[in-house]
């Protein structure tokens, strides 16, 4: 089942078949994520049966799904430098273009054909992870867990705990004790509590992935996977390795689901540096961090002086200090404006405070943050430049009035008469074309 605000699909197909294609799941998504690759923007890929021959994608807003299909050309580059061509058309477009199966006699049966006897089919092994899905932000921890404790009859703490997962509004049950899951979820989904919230229940899937945090930058790929397979390290045979250089970490999927155990309950250190690795799950594109959480540093606020000429330019127009402050959230953060009566004013740049709670958010932001909103600020700051003049008091007083002139719009002309200088302060641009005639009026 997947997520309901993931409702504009695209079908993809490519020359090797859609089975070879559902291999590269991860890196698809980050592929069709992501705006500047593929013109799409936030999706999903369902696990889904691959018989009709495409695979599909879900995106969250339809333009991003148009502006996918539009596009003529679609390449995804595989780390052994390959390229592989995709096609992209909506699903009834493919499905129309599929060639019709071959008729069947009335019991389902393809003629010429020899009857398949059927197998018996085991009893499915239950996932004690229960994925609760659509949790409002109004729900609080001691709400849901109450919820699950008159739903199962146990305990939180000692037959259960509860890992939220707020960027995708979901949370995961993990039963420590004997329970009939099957039951639990058909209780729980059908509480009208839970109905009136619009609340829903699923096991979670086995799972053959991991996500491996703290890797060392500039890792390259085959380290990785040797190491997985390494005897020492698990000995497992690894199937795909997709690299999050940026996150400082990587996805792995392996051939065999259960080998997770063996890789979850060593210790594990890659050139000398110890690295974490935490259950991932495809279906809701995140791991399980359990109940101790990532192992995690949060990166310490950065502070960067700023002229106090420039501070006073910024703050002194709400529009570009809004500009300012946009732009660095874009990146997770938040800026902290020194007194403008400082002499030497010092700009504070933290993380929000409401990513607390958003672990894997966190976890992909902070092995880069600190150097990120370094450059980020650094760029903001150098369109804006404060030119300085000399200039005694009686000159200030006879060319004061002729500051309000037009010339000097979107400028700030700064007097420190005490230290006979003007600061004259604005956009690099403006200052560029101003300064040369401030300076001819201070002459004459």
């Amino acid at each position: 089942m997947g997520d309901s605000k993931y409702l504009h699909p695209v079908a993809l197909t490519w020359s090797q078949g859609p089975q070879k294609l559902k291999k590269l799941k991860n890196k698809l998504k980050l592929y069709f994520g992501s705006k500047s690759k593929s013109d799409g923007g936030e999706c999903e890929i369902r696990d889904s049966d691959c018989s009709p021959g495409y695979i599909t994608i879900y995106f969250k807003e339809e333009a991003a799904r148009d502006r996918v299909l539009q596009r003529k050309d679609h390449e995804l580059k595989l780390p052994d430098g390959t390229t592989l061509q995709l096609e992209v058309r909506l699903p009834e477009d493919t499905q129309s273009a599929t060639t019709s199966p071959p008729p069947q006699d009335k019991a389902g049966v393809f003629p010429g054909k020899p009857t398949p006897k059927k197998e018996e089919v085991s009893p499915s092994h239950s996932s004690p992870l229960v994925l609760i899905e659509n949790i409002q932000d109004s729900h609080s921890p001691e709400i849901l867990n109450l919820l699950v404790e008159n739903m199962s009859g146990k305990s939180m703490d000692t037959d259960f705990y509860i890992e939220r997962i707020p960027e995708i509004q979901c949370a995961v049950i993990t039963f420590t004790c004997d329970i009939d899951i099957a039951d639990f979820i058909r209780q729980f989904s059908g509480s009208l509590r839970v109905i009136q919230h619009k609340m829903t229940a699923r096991d979670l899937e086995d799972i053959r992935s991991v996500r491996v945090e703290g890797i060392p930058p500039n890792t390259p790929e085959d380290m990785v996977t040797l190491y997985f397979e390494s005897a020492r390290n698990g000995g497992v045979s690894v199937e795909d390795v997709e690299m999050l250089s940026e996150e400082r970490a990587a996805l792995v999927t392996f051939h065999q689901a259960g080998v997770l155990r063996t890789v979850m309950t060593k210790r594990h250190m890659l050139n000398n540096e110890e690295i974490s690795v935490y259950p991932y799950y495809p279906s809701i594109g995140h791991c399980l961090y359990g109940k101790e959480g990532p192992h995690m540093e949060i990166p310490d606020s950065v502070e960067i002086p700023i002229s106090p000429h420039i501070l006073a330019f910024i703050l002194r127009n709400e529009q570009i200090k809004l500009n300012v402050e946009k732009a660095m959230a874009d990146i997770y953060c938040e800026i902290t404006w020194p007194n403008l009566d400082l002499p030497n004013p010092v700009i504070k740049l933290s993380l929000p405070s409401t990513l607390s709670s958003h672990l894997r958010t966190l976890a992909k932001i902070v092995p880069t943050w600190s150097d990120k909103v370094h450059k980020k600020f650094k760029a903001s700051i150098s369109k804006y430049k404060a030119a300085e003049c000399d200039l005694k008091p009686p000159v200030w007083e006879a060319i004061k009035e002729k500051m309000s002139s037009s010339s000097y719009d979107g400028v700030l002309i700064k007097p420190d008469l005490a230290a006979e200088k003007v600061f004259i302060v604005g956009i690099s641009e403006d200052i560029r074309g101003i300064e040369p005639i401030f300076r001819q009026l201070v002459e004459e």
